[in-house]
C-alpha cells in the first residue's frame, strides 16, 4: 500500500523526508510527555509528603495535576501511535481499537483536565470574594 502524502499536507514531499519530519515530531511530543510526566509527578509528591497541603483546594490541585498526568501521558503516546500508523501502514484491528481507545481516554481526560481546572478556579474565586465566610479545611 502507497502512503498518501497529502494526507500530511505535503504535497511535494518524499517518503524519505516525511519519516524524518514524523520522527521528528514523534520524538519531541515523547520529550514533551516526559516533561509533563515529571513535573505532574512532583507536584503530586509535594502534595503528598507536605502535611500543610492537605486543604481542600490543595486537593482540587492533586486532583488537576493527575489529570494533566494522565494527558500528558495518553495523549502523547495516542499521537506516536497515530504517527506510526500514518507511517507503517498497520492496518490490523488490534492496532486500530489501540488508537481509537487511546483518543476516546484522551477526550475523557481532557474533560477531566478542564472540569478540575474550573473547579480550581471556582474554589479560588469564592477564596478571594468571601474571606470572612471562606474556611480552610484540613483534610
Amino acid at each position: 500500500m502507497e502512503l498518501n502524502i497529502t494526507s500530511w499536507g505535503y504535497n511535494n514531499t518524499s517518503v524519505g523526508e516525511l519519516t524524518l519530519e514524523v520522527s521528528k515530531l514523534s520524538y519531541v511530543a515523547v520529550l514533551l510527555g516526559v516533561v509533563i510526566v515529571v513535573g505532574n509527578a512532583i507536584t503530586l509528591l509535594t502534595i503528598k509528603l507536605t502535611p500543610s497541603f492537605r486543604t481542600t483546594t490543595d486537593m482540587y490541585l492533586a486532583s488537576l495535576t493527575t489529570a494533566d498526568l494522565l494527558i500528558g501521558v495518553v495523549i502523547m503516546l495516542s499521537f506516536v501511535l497515530n504517527a506510526s500508523n500514518e507511517l507503517f501502514d498497520r492496518s490490523g484491528m488490534v492496532f486500530k481499537y489501540v488508537c481509537l481507545s487511546l483518543q476516546c481516554v484522551a477526550g475523557t481526560v481532557g474533560m477531566a483536565s478542564v472540569s478540575n481546572l474550573a473547579l480550581v478556579s471556582l474554589d479560588r474565586c469564592m477564596a478571594v470574594s468571601y474571606p470572612f465566610f471562606y474556611r480552610r479545611q484540613e483534610i
